[in-house]
């Protein structure tokens, strides 16, 4: 059925109606005033005392309208949310801008409290000068004394008028009490109950008269729409009259009782008794187990200050500020590791890719994948499906001996990572090194066949894979697919291995589209004939240029980050200054900014890797940190909930046979 059927959401928009509808009535009195005093000025015989008048409605109504009016649009704001339900807290109807857009106006011109101390303290002098409340008293008479006109249904609601009035009038009579024996302290916690007691009131009259000419209008022929106009304002008036009117003498209770109400508290006794201490950093090995429903490794923020974080890292600040084997112990343990640790796990890599490249049988699977037609990526993949134990005894044997965790989850976490730029390399038919690496970074570069290997060009790769390493939280395919994996019961680096496979052109693989279109600029192009490159690419039907937008981010953090440090490092060559040409006409074209494949892509350029499918290589040897915490993290909760009570009772009820 509709919803304004329910009896509580009639009576929320109830509320809302008669909240505007006061609000729009105070308005309509506060210039109103204006416009007489405005107009007695202008007659011929001045009539000094009305002038007067109608100039100090105008003082009083101003913080009223000003004050309570923009408290009652927060409070109608969070009505409208209520009404739409969960739907109201998104943006798919106008109601949650307006409650963030509304907000301001009780904060901005002078706060709602100053306003109320302008009211109570400037206007009214804690009450000596009754000359503003006397005027007011005067109009609301003149009105209570027309009750001859009103109906049977509005008869009683002029009494209740009455009494509100009489409370205004008595609270204000006792701050001025209270001021007067020196508690002008005390009174002024009650100044905001105060303004609202008068703004309420006031509404309460001009809903009282729009309520009373309503139902005049309903005594004549209507048509059926416009009489339902008119019974919605009678029962507009009634609604508040009974539900927000007695807030008035609640209020008047309190200031009655002020010494009573009123509170004093100092910062120190604001501290709960149960203030959480910071948690410690959580390691995913050897720590209990927990079913996450979340993630606690990593994520990422949208504007104003987008970024990638790390347990708590802004990940731009790791880039280039430290090496991959210290990330890498970050997202696994929670803490930065000693120079001794990070070291220690350096040389682990190392030896596991030294012992990679003397042992041809771990190849062959891979090199029969790839012989088969299958992706660099997919033959990779099986590399991590066989038989590992060797190379974790190994990674066992060295991590002990370095004083390193022996957890099984770490070493399989470090035989996959070693393993990958091998795999890689494998699948792309290449012969096994020679030469043993001193760095994980070295070993990467020598996978790739780059012609550069020097101190510059580890620290370079070092930087990549770093701001490769880190996922979304869990959104994004490649840590996505190792988390879903995990709960079946497969290993670590069978985890990875499905996250192989969840990479893609548009995810990961817009690195390998970047460098094979930056492979097709001449070395002797010309900034202008970078730019028509740029505009063959973007105008061509269904032609993109790879490694520009991002589906999170409006500019993703890394590459702008990752270009200083290079300038900074004395790094470059001829890709990073076409790169710099794109990027400009890019973003003067189509308003976009390069993303991390692109700037991978030049740099890998630049390092002399002439493979462009090391584009993807590249991102996978840095991602599968995050593979392997998230497969971690993840494991303790099966995929789908199939471990929950709630889907094995839904699995009992399929059909024996159906499965």
């Amino acid at each position: 059925m509709p919803i304004i059927e329910h009896a509580d959401v009639q009576r929320m928009l109830l509320e809302m109606k008669a909240r505007v509808e006061g609000c729009r009535g105070l308005l309509g009195k506060l210039t109103g005033a204006s416009t007489q005093a405005f107009a007695l000025e202008a007659e011929p015989v001045l009539d000094e005392a009305q002038v007067e008048k109608f100039r100090k409605l105008v003082l009083l109504f101003t913080p009223i309208c000003k004050a309570f009016v923009s408290d009652q649009a927060w409070k109608i704001c969070e009505l409208a949310i209520q009404v739409h339900g969960g739907i109201g807290y998104t943006d798919a109807y106008p109601v949650e801008q307006n409650a963030r857009d509304v907000k301001i106006l009780s904060i901005w011109e002078g706060t709602n409290y100053i306003q109320s101390q302008d009211l109570v303290r400037d206007k009214l002098g804690f009450g000596r000068n009754s000359r503003l409340i006397k005027f007011l008293r005067e109009e609301l008479d003149a009105f209570l004394n027309s009750t001859l006109g009103a109906g049977t249904e509005l008869q009683g609601q002029f009494p209740l008028l009455e009494n509100a009035m009489v409370a205004v009038e008595q609270a204000l009579s006792c701050i001025n009490e209270h001021v007067r024996a020196g508690r002008t302290h005390e009174t002024s916690q009650f100044y905001t109950r105060f303004l609202e007691m008068l703004g309420l009131t006031a509404s309460a009259w001009v809903l009282l008269e729009s309520a009373c000419l309503a139902e005049r209008q309903l005594r004549q022929p209507q048509s059926a729409e416009e009489a339902a106009f008119y019974r919605g304002k009678v029962k507009t008036a009634q609604y508040f009259f009974a539900n927000i009117l007695p807030t008035v003498t609640q209020h008047a209770h309190a200031i009655e009782n002020l010494l009573v109400a009123h509170g004093s508290i100092t910062l120190d006794e604001l501290v709960q008794a149960d203030t959480p201490t910071p948690a410690p950093a959580q390691s995913l090995f050897g720590g209990p187990r927990t079913l996450y429903r979340g993630t606690n490794i990593d994520g990422a923020t949208l504007e104003p200050n987008e970024g990638l974080w790390v347990r708590g890292r802004n990940l731009n600040d790791l880039i280039g500020s430290v090496d991959f084997p210290t990330a890498l112990w970050l997202a696994w343990f929670g803490n930065l590791p000693s120079t001794t640790q990070s070291q220690a796990i350096d040389a682990v890599l190392v030896r596991i890719a030294s012992h990679l490249s003397q042992e041809p049988a771990y190849r062959r699977g891979i090199e029969a994948v790839a012989a088969s037609g299958a992706g660099i990526v997919q033959a990779a993949a099986c590399g991590l499906l066989g038989d590992l134990a060797t190379l974790e005894n190994i990674a066992l044997i060295e991590a002990s001996a370095r004083g390193l965790p022996t957890h099984a989850d770490f070493i399989q976490g470090l035989v996959s990572i070693a393993s990958t730029p091998h795999f890689l390399h494998a699948a792309l038919g290449y012969a096994a090194h020679g030469a043993v690496p001193n760095k994980h970074a070295e070993a990467v570069l020598a996978a790739m066949g780059a012609t550069r290997i020097d101190a510059l060009s580890i620290r370079v790769i070092d930087a990549l894979l770093v701001a490769w390493h880190a996922g979304f939280g869990y959104i994004t395919p490649t840590v996505l697919v190792p988390r879903t994996a995990i709960g079946t019961g497969v290993s670590i680096a069978q985890a990875v291995a499905a996250g192989f496979m969840a990479s893609g052109p548009n995810h990961v693989g817009a690195a390998e589209e970047a460098m094979t279109w930056l492979k097709t600029i001449s070395a002797q192009a010309s900034p202008g004939d970078i730019r028509q490159a740029v505009d063959h690419a973007l105008d061509q039907p269904g032609n993109l240029l790879f490694g520009f937008g991002h589906p999170l981010f409006v500019q993703d953090p890394r590459p702008p980050h990752l270009r200083a440090l290079f300038a900074e490092w004395g790094f470059g060559g001829r890709y990073l200054e076409v790169f710099d040409v794109v990027c400009a006409h890019v973003l003067e074209r189509k308003g976009l900014r390069p993303n991390i494949d692109f700037i991978t892509a030049a740099a890998l350029l630049d390092l002399g890797v002439t493979q462009a499918r090391w584009g993807v290589g590249l991102g996978l040897c840095g991602r599968v940190t995050a593979m392997v915490a998230h497969a971690i993290e993840r494991r303790d909760r099966p995929a789908f909930g199939v471990g929950s009570k709630a889907a094995r009772t839904l699995l009992a009820t399929v059909p024996v046979g159906w499965l």
